[in-house]
């Protein structure tokens, strides 16, 4: 598949999630979602026989395993940041090798545990275990109303 190709693919799927995504109940973003889309549909079409190129199939899933985890570490209190990023880059980039391999069962049950450390750190991230920018123990919404502040400008 021509990277051309692949790139047209994430525009037309970031844009449509970014006209749709106002009816969804959560935050999508589409940027995000344009890569993913494209990494699934392709490892659709290797399943199907479909010839597909490793190294494109790698980088756009290496990306997705380097944006979940930036999303989940500016929900994490700061003690438990770099463990949570070390596992949740671990965990996929070893899903990513393993489906690129075609080791099926491997690569999804890691995809699995992705979603449960991401459902784990939306755990942590909801008791209100962060710090604000004194050092105080706050709210997960104090910290995010804090961090909004910050990169407004």
């Amino acid at each position: 598949m021509d990277i051309a190709l692949v790139t047209i693919a994430i525009f037309a799927i970031a844009l449509l999630i970014s006209r749709i995504s106002r009816f969804f109940p959560f935050r999508v973003c589409a940027v995000c979602a344009g890569v993913a889309g494209t990494w699934v549909a392709l490892l659709l079409f290797r399943f199907f026989r479909y010839e597909v190129d490793d190294r494109m199939l790698a980088i756009l899933m290496g990306g997705s395993a380097v944006g979940i985890m930036f999303a989940v570490d500016r929900k994490l209190p700061r003690g438990l940041s770099l463990l949570c990023k070390l596992l949740i880059v671990a965990t996929g980039f070893g899903a990513a090798y393993a489906l690129v391999l075609e080791h099926w069962v491997i690569g999804f049950s890691l995809v699995a545990a992705i979603l449960i450390e991401v459902m784990l750190a939306r755990i942590i991230s909801r008791s209100g275990q962060g710090e604000g920018s004194d050092g105080t123990a706050v709210s997960g919404r104090r910290r995010d109303i804090e961090e909004r502040l910050k990169n407004c400008c």
